[in-house]
C-alpha cells in the first residue's frame, strides 16, 4: 500500500467501485515498481497485489487459487454482463496494513543472494519470502549444471533464459529429454542426482528450480 493510506479509505473506495457507479483508481492506494525481465518479487500472505500489463510472469506458488482474495476486477463484466464477484469482505480482514512502501522495497523486491560464483556458473536464492514453504533459486551457466536432489524433494523447474536444454540423469534413473524456452518440468523427489546441460545457440542459460525445503 502506498505510505498513509486509510484502511476505511481503500475499502470504502473498493465497495464503492464494486457498485459500478465509479472505477476504483488503483494507484491512489497502491504502491507500484517497475518490472523488467528476470525481475522477482516476494508477494508473502497478506500482501496487497496485481501484475501490470504488458506482462509475462512465473508465479511460484504452493495455492493461490485457494488463498487470494480478489478486491478489485478492473471493472470487467463476466457473461451475465455484471461485474465479476471480487471478495472485500474476506479480504480486508487479512491485508497486512504494515508493508509500507520503503519496507516492501527493501525487503520484497529483487533480494537476490548469491550462493555460487564462478566465471561458468552463477547461483542465487531468488525467494520466497521466510514466512514461505518454497525455496527458490536461479541457476546461470554456459555448459551445464549438476543438482543433488539427495533431501529427496520435488523439483519444479523452468527455463526462464536460453533456447533449450537437455535433462538428464547421472543415475541413468530415466531417459534424457529437452526442455525450451519457459517450459517448466518436474523431477521426482526419488531422483537424487541430475545435469541441465545447455545445447542450445544461446551463450547463456538460466534455470528457475523450486522445492520445498
Amino acid at each position: 500500500m502506498k505510505d498513509g493510506v486509510r484502511e476505511s479509505d481503500l475499502i470504502g473506495a473498493l465497495e464503492e467501485a464494486q457498485t459500478g457507479a465509479v472505477k476504483l483508481d488503483a494507484t491512489r492506494y497502491v504502491n507500484t515498481f517497475p518490472a523488467k525481465k528476470h525481475a522477482h518479487f516476494l508477494i508473502p500472505s497478506g500482501t496487497v497485489h496485481c501484475s501490470g500489463a504488458d506482462s509475462m510472469i512465473l508465479e511460484i506458488s504452493l495455492s493461490a487459487y485457494i488463498f487470494t482474495f480478489k478486491l478489485w476486477d478492473w471493472g470487467r463484466l463476466g457473461l451475465d454482463g455484471k461485474l465479476r464477484p471480487v471478495h472485500i469482505d474476506h479480504g480486508k480482514k487479512v491485508i497486512n496494513w504494515n508493508r509500507s512502501e520503503k519496507w516492501v522495497a527493501e525487503n520484497l523486491v529483487n533480494q537476490f543472494e548469491p550462493l555460487i560464483e564462478t566465471a561458468k556458473h552463477t547461483k542465487e536464492k531468488t525467494g520466497l519470502y521466510k514466512t514461505e514453504q518454497i525455496y527458490t533459486e536461479r541457476d546461470w551457466f554456459t555448459d551445464y549444471v549438476d543438482y543433488d536432489n539427495s533431501g529427496k524433494t520435488l523439483n519444479m523447474l523452468n527455463l526462464v533464459e536460453g533456447d533449450n536444454v537437455v535433462i538428464e540423469s547421472l543415475d541413468d534413473a530415466f531417459e534424457a529429454f529437452e526442455v525450451r524456452y519457459v517450459e517448466t518440468f518436474v523431477i521426482p523427489a526419488q531422483v537424487e542426482r541430475f545435469r541441465i546441460r545447455n545445447i542450445g545457440k544461446s551463450e547463456h542459460v538460466a534455470v528457475l528450480r523450486a522445492r520445498i525445503m
